[in-house]
């Protein structure tokens, strides 16, 4: 790390010679033990900071925090906190670290050597560190008070090392440094900080002049620094393209970018990566990636509350947190991720209650024919060795883990002489699971035996897909099939991927059959499948949140589904007070839920037909339910329809 430029290093020899530029004030701060009533708060608002997961990934308090971060050199380190409190600043700082080789005087002294430099007396400063005698440096308070100018009675103390900052971090001659925030953060907070030379936190003498117009170009967001280095600001807005241009230093994502595509493009073009967030957009993709199962030592988390911030007081925190709706206060105030932003639907509460308490692990497997078929009901003309669905047997292999694909969480088999009903809800799909415009979804319920006393539908499987629709509709007709011939009620109009999945499964011979008036000739009609239009999705909706209405939060929901509790918790009141999910989220298995409480309630005759077991009786069945009574033996065309002749 090379030395202050110009006269810079004369201030720092003599410090009471003047004063220098902010920059090299900063001092970062780590979390301190907290008192048992912010851990007590912390439980009251459903937040465990003692759990196993931060104990094993963030350590229990006190933690590293800003030092720890600006200290690490892992590739990978993440500051995951409450709002505004010191995430960005970091960043800021060790970009302009990193390009000019010069870093603020804590980040040049070991830990706890006090330096010559005096720091500042601000309000925030006193806050912090307090008043201290001049003559004899004794504490005194932390009372926020004038002083008279020229009068030294008290300071602010002397700036002290935070350890050396690692010189293998420091960016080579011609080097960049990526900044990835949205486009309202680099207007409001990057720009005017970085590029704008009249409030930037990069000292002058540090700026390159001589590139851009004078130092910077504000069409790329660059800002050009001494070393021939420089900090290029992106916005998440232009795409994961633009994060791919070449290898650089490292790469800096300030809050969460919602397209992981952006995240996986500078992980394989920066030889540092480094994410400041505050979960606001709840359970995400990088919950995984900052919490793995186990640790590793190249992916480092340093985690703070807006109760550890020493510029904040136990008051206002208070205040604020006071201010704040119930489902924001997990991100903002404690910097932890939730199962959802934004106004709950259904009760949140609740639904995370059931989350946490209840273990609902399924087994996964995959549903295989026991031999292949060309259709999925008999043909009439078909060859004699020509099979169809409905002539063949299916059976379940145990799957590794969810593939997103075709493996299937059970947590019940079928069941001789059991009724079942399977609901679809549809998706385009995508080869790839990042290009998926949604999930494709499914759930099978047991239906209960007439005779029995608890008359509550059961969940006995589901799938969450990124299969293309027409696949997808074949893994959903062997479920069908294996589980006793289900009853299917799929979305089948309204969208290009229901229309695609019925044409695949229309000849399914147990659909169920919606009612609904001709909006022509207004005479009644039934359908095969499930129409979702504005009137049945309020009323699947209202009975999914009548169901969640009946248990108490100690009660077991008899929802075993962890990403369908996840889901419901996620739902949030969108437009005109509709339901509806985040952006990072989706309702795919709450629409197979409310499908499926919709056909319990109002089609309870569609649920008792049992359609038999054998592959006579099937093919018979068929048959009958295509052509009638009688036999569909050959005629002449146009034979059965006498208007033709």
């Amino acid at each position: 790390m090379s030395d202050l430029l110009g006269g810079v290093a004369e201030l720092i020899a003599d410090p009471e010679s003047g004063k220098l530029p902010e920059y090299y004030y900063f001092e970062p701060w780590d979390v301190e033990k907290r008192p048992d009533s912010v851990l007590a708060q912390a439980v009251s608002d459903g937040i465990d900071l003692a759990s196993d997961e931060i104990r094993k990934h963030i350590g229990a308090d006190p933690h590293e925090f800003q030092r720890g971060y600006l200290m690490s050199t892992a590739f990978m380190r993440a500051l995951l906190a409450a709002t505004q409190i010191g995430k960005s600043i970091c960043a800021r700082v060790e970009a302009i670290t990193i390009t000019t080789g010069e870093a603020p005087i804590s980040m040049r002294y070991d830990q706890g050597v006090v330096t010559r430099v005096k720091r500042l007396i601000t309000p925030a400063n006193i806050r912090r560190f307090g008043r201290f005698d001049s003559s004899s440096g004794k504490f005194i308070d932390r009372r926020i008070v004038p002083q008279p100018e020229g009068w030294e009675e008290w300071n602010c103390g002397y700036i002290v090392g935070c350890g050396k900052f690692p010189e293998q971090k420091i960016a080579a001659p011609g080097d960049e440094v990526w900044i990835g925030t949205w486009q309202r953060a680099l207007n409001v907070y990057w720009w005017p900080g970085l590029g704008d030379d009249h409030t930037r936190l990069i000292p002058k003498h540090l700026i390159d002049g001589n590139r851009g117009v004078n130092g910077v170009d504000v069409e790329t967001h660059t800002i050009y620094t001494v070393r021939d280095c420089c900090i290029r600001i992106i916005t998440y807005e232009s795409g994961y393209q633009r994060f791919e241009a070449r290898k650089v230093q490292e790469g800096i994502m300030d809050e969460e970018p919602i397209d992981e595509r952006i995240f996986q493009a500078l992980q394989t073009h920066c030889r540092l990566l480094s994410l400041t967030m505050t979960p606001y957009n709840g359970l995400t993709y990088t919950k995984k990636i900052l919490f793995p199962d186990e640790p590793s030592p190249q992916c480092k988390v340093f985690h703070a509350t807006m109760y550890d911030s020493p510029y904040q007081d136990l008051a206002s925190v208070n205040q604020q947190r006071r201010a704040m709706k119930p489902w924001h206060i997990a991100a903002r105030v404690w910097g932890m991720y939730a199962e959802a932003t934004g106004e709950p639907f259904f009760d949140r509460e609740k639904l995370n209650a059931w989350l946490s308490r209840y273990n609902m692990a399924p087994k996964l497997c995959v549903l295989v024919p026991s031999s292949p078929f060309i259709s999925v009901a008999p043909l009439p003309y078909a060859p004699s060795d020509a099979k169809s669905l409905i002539d063949v047997s299916v059976s379940s292999i145990a799957a590794d883990k969810d593939n997103a694909r075709n493996v299937w969480r059970v947590w019940e088999a079928p069941q001789p002489g059991v009724r079942y009903l399977l609901t679809a809800d549809p998706a385009e799909g995508s080869e790839n699971a990042e290009d998926a415009a949604d999930y494709c979804a499914a759930t099978v319920w047991k239906v209960p035996a007439q005779e029995a006393q608890d008359k509550t539908p059961k969940l006995v499987a589901s799938i969450r897909s990124t299969l293309e629709t027409i696949e997808f509709s074949r893994v959903c007709l062997l479920a069908a099939r294996w589980y006793n011939n289900a009853l299917l009620a799929g979305e089948t109009r309204r969208a290009a991927c229901n229309a695609a999945f019925f044409a695949e499964a229309k000849d399914w011979p147990n659909w169920f059959f919606m009612s609904s008036i001709n909006d022509a000739t207004q005479k009644p009609q039934r359908k095969k499948g499930f129409d979702t239009n504005a009137a049945t999705r309020s009323s699947v909706f209202e009975l999914v949140s009548a169901w969640i209405n009946e248990y108490g939060e100690s009660d077991y929901p008899n929802i075993p589904d962890k990403d369908l509790l996840k889901e419901l918790s996620a739902c949030v009141v969108g437009k005109k007070g509709r339901p509806d999910h985040p952006k990072s989220g989706s309702l795919d298995l709450a629409i197979c839920f409310g499908i499926a409480l919709y056909v319990f309630k109002n089609s309870p005759d569609q649920l008792e037909y049992q359609l038999p077991y054998t592959e006579e009786q099937l093919q018979e069945s068929w048959l009958q339910k295509m052509f009638g009574e009688s036999n569909p033996n050959s005629q002449y065309l146009g034979a059965n329809m006498p208007e033709w002749r």
